[in-house]
């Protein structure tokens, strides 16, 4: 029965990992298809936008801070760029779950975690950790072309953020790939 789960999580792991990547090539490739076309692109008004607040009741207002703008005449790198972040997601959790899977496999064999298992976790980290902090940059520098393109820097800016999500799980990846080493170095002295 175990033997039968460890090879269907296995099995769904490498279907994940190869849609995951397919899509996440696939959508960008889509999107660079569309030269001239619309590019929508995350901005954040200069100035805070006042909008005429129909229908909203008395004592309200209504604040733009962030909002979608759909540019036309889009060249190839905006399009690639606004898309970039789905690329850069997909081929990560693409590599990610086949780091995945050879980690279960070991976990699961009668050896238990072997030598290469915090190498696994420690690369598992590095993915979230590029993730995180490379993906936001591509949306980003296609609203800055976009924005440039169209002279409308004056009233826009590109909308930039990082999630804690992603960096925070390549921390707790690599304190797993630390305890794991130190426990295995502890236990060859010891």
């Amino acid at each position: 029965m175990d033997r039968l789960f460890l090879r269907l999580v296995r099995a769904v792991l490498a279907l994940s990992g190869c849609a995951a990547a397919v899509v996440g090539v696939a959508y960008p490739v889509n999107a660079m298809t569309r030269v001239g076309g619309g590019v929508d692109i995350l901005v954040m008004p200069v100035d805070r936008l006042r909008v005429t607040g129909e229908g909203l009741p008395r004592g309200a207002s209504a604040a733009m801070r962030e909002l979608w703008l759909d540019v036309w005449g889009a060249t190839l790198a905006e399009q690639a760029l606004s898309r970039g972040e789905i690329l850069l997601g997909g081929l990560c959790l693409g590599v990610g779950c086949f780091l995945l899977r050879s980690l279960l496999a070991t976990a699961w064999s009668q050896a238990g975690l072997g030598a290469g298992a915090a190498r696994r976790l420690m690369w598992l980290g590095v993915l979230a950790l590029v993730f995180g902090l490379t993906g936001p940059v591509l949306p980003y520098e296609a609203a800055a072309m976009a924005l440039d393109r169209t002279s409308m820097t004056d009233a826009f800016t590109p909308w930039f953020g990082l999630s804690w999500v992603p960096l925070t799980g390549a921390a707790v990846l690599f304190a797993l790939a630390l305890a794991l080493r130190a426990g295995r170095s502890g236990r060859a002295a010891g």
